[in-house]
């Protein structure tokens, strides 16, 4: 822990640059977890900034006329075209000198050859172009990247220097607290309640519950987020099941209710989901908010977040009953300690506002 006066430095630290600009392809409408990440950042970047902070993105575009255009387009090559129109919005529209922060390495690349200052953020291993381009840019000194996990921001050390790669897990946003009040229908009424929130279509991560669904037939189990094509899927895959209740995709409000609601919320990683070795997600740190038990496999990148002494961890699929009865004996003391630990973590470190003012401290 930084002493006080080291801490009020760092909150009056001027920015490096004049203005930071975020900029991004991403729909923010589309109510997926990047979208989600991208708009929680953006706001504590505001925050934090206030005038000398501007996000562009694609909505940029669709407001400008004879750009509308550019928002339908699909594909690598429409990613292509949506990046050089926001770079040239950028230069056109900049008053001032500014660096950039993108999850965008083509955005990334563009700037450093403008010889801007680049924070870029990676979020998963990149495909054979953006391995090159992550090389190339290497090469230039105003290029800095910031890893989501410590097993990614490895891979990169050697390759561009511990002095321009830096790691920052994920957050959450510690003000929606007060949202997740608990649900009162029937379902919850009951004391046995373990709630799934997030995607479906990962890897194995919702079939790998199935064992829980008949062994724990005194248990009633809600898994929430399935897409629409998704929930007619496993609505019949767990039809056998009288204890399991599929739900579409909510709201983050009802999301939230969904977790208050919880006796033991599940986090269930597989080896199958393509970004099980180097993930940050989002709902673990909600999780960790909802000051709730939690039975997670611990894999990946996941193990730099959870052991045994905060969760109920397991490696593998046929490990999650064991996990399951070591939540069904702890004491009632051990369960309060681990949320508890859990809920410190989220308000210390793993929120965007602590996550912005450590992207502003090494500019």
């Amino acid at each position: 822990m930084r002493p006080k006066l080291v801490n009020e430095f760092l909150n009056k630290k001027l920015f490096f640059w004049n203005d930071l600009i975020y900029i991004s392809t991403v729909d923010l409408q589309d109510s997926s977890a990047q979208s989600g990440q991208i708009s929680a950042m953006s706001k504590a970047f505001e925050q934090h900034l206030r005038e000398r902070f501007n996000f562009i993105g694609l909505n940029s575009l669709t407001n400008i006329r004879g750009f509308r255009w550019a928002a339908t387009l699909r594909g690598a090559v429409g990613k292509i075209v949506k990046s050089i129109l926001l770079a040239l919005l950028v230069f056109r529209s900049a008053e001032r000198e500014f660096g950039v922060f993108t999850r965008e390495v083509l955005i990334a690349t563009l700037f450093v050859l403008a010889r801007k200052n680049v924070i870029y953020e990676i979020h998963q291993e990149p495909n054979w172009g953006g391995f090159i381009l992550l090389k190339f840019l290497g090469l230039f000194k105003n290029f800095k990247l910031l890893a989501i996990s410590h097993g990614l921001a490895n891979a990169w050390f050697a390759r561009l220097g511990e002095n321009r790669v830096f790691v920052y897990h994920d957050g959450v946003d510690t003000q929606i607290i007060d949202d997740a009040c608990p649900i009162h229908e029937d379902g919850f009424l009951k004391s046995k309640v373990a709630v799934y929130t997030g995607s479906f279509h990962k890897g194995r991560d919702v079939l790998s519950l199935e064992p829980l669904f008949g062994k724990y037939d005194d248990w009633t189990f809600y898994l929430v987020g399935a897409k629409a094509g998704e929930f007619d899927y496993y609505k019949q895959k767990f039809s056998s099941f009288k204890n399991v209740h599929v739900i579409s995709r909510v709201n983050a409000n009802r999301v939230r209710k969904y977790q208050a609601s919880a006796s033991v919320l599940l986090y269930p990683l597989t080896i199958q989901n393509p970004l099980w070795k180097f993930t940050s997600p989002l709902k673990l740190f909600e999780y960790m908010l909802a000051r709730k038990p939690i039975v997670a496999s611990c894999i990946g990148s996941i193990c730099e977040l959870l052991d045994s002494s905060n969760a109920f961890v397991y490696s593998t699929e046929d490990e999650i009953i064991d996990a399951f009865e070591r939540l069904l004996h702890a004491t009632q003391g051990e369960l309060s300690h681990m949320v508890e630990h859990n809920y410190k973590m989220v308000l210390d470190k793993y929120n965007w506002k602590s996550r912005v003012a450590f992207i502003l401290e090494i500019t």
